[in-house]
């Protein structure tokens, strides 16, 4: 496809042109999911977090690209990019947005990799643990798995009260390395 030759070469107003020409001329086409998450990492790669969001909630929003695996990744890259502007809060919706809504062995347990180190950011050391727990149980398998296991260790090794019941006191863990662009699975668009 000739968007992502442009995208991969950084000829994005380029690309915009051809996407747009695109939903011109075959609005109805079966491949504009595939376009707009191209131009949603156009976007997202020059910092312009509102449109690449747009970009991706097209794709999510679309007859054709609702419910693929585009539309998984799509939705974790808002939550990255979220991430990116230190809105931990948000980053964290977007994620559970990504576990709750897709059935994607690549995308989920990445999601719940993150949204665990945005609660450690947020030094919400209870929640941490439990989503890191819930990749875990879930995908044990993951390559995520090992790191959340390690995250766990360090949580429950700094804050003890955090192995029992009661409520944790306001203590420092050490914190988890920021989450950060290196967690994400390789583009599948």
């Amino acid at each position: 496809m000739l968007g992502t030759a442009q995208y991969k070469l950084k000829m994005y107003t380029e690309l915009e042109a051809v996407v747009a020409d695109l939903r011109a001329k075959a609005p109805q086409s079966p491949i504009q999911y595939r376009a707009d998450a191209l131009l949603g990492q156009s976007f997202e790669s020059r910092a312009l977090f509102q449109e690449a969001r747009t970009a991706y909630e097209s794709v999510i929003n679309s007859e054709s690209g609702a419910g693929t695996e585009t539309a998984a990744e799509c939705q974790f890259r808002i939550a990255e990019s979220y991430l990116k502007q230190k809105n931990f809060e948000k980053a964290i919706d977007e994620y559970n947005k990504v576990y709750a809504g897709y059935e994607s062995a690549t995308y989920e347990p990445v999601a719940l990799f993150q949204a665990g180190r945005c609660y450690v950011s947020l030094k919400n050391w209870r929640q941490a643990v439990q989503t890191f727990q819930t990749l875990l149980d879930e995908f044990g398998e993951s390559q995520y798995a090992m790191q959340a296991q390690a995250e766990i260790e360090k949580i429950r090794k700094a804050i003890p009260e955090l192995n029992t019941d009661q409520p944790s006191t306001e203590k420092e863990a050490p914190a988890a390395a920021e989450p950060s662009e290196e967690t994400v699975p390789p583009s599948g668009l």
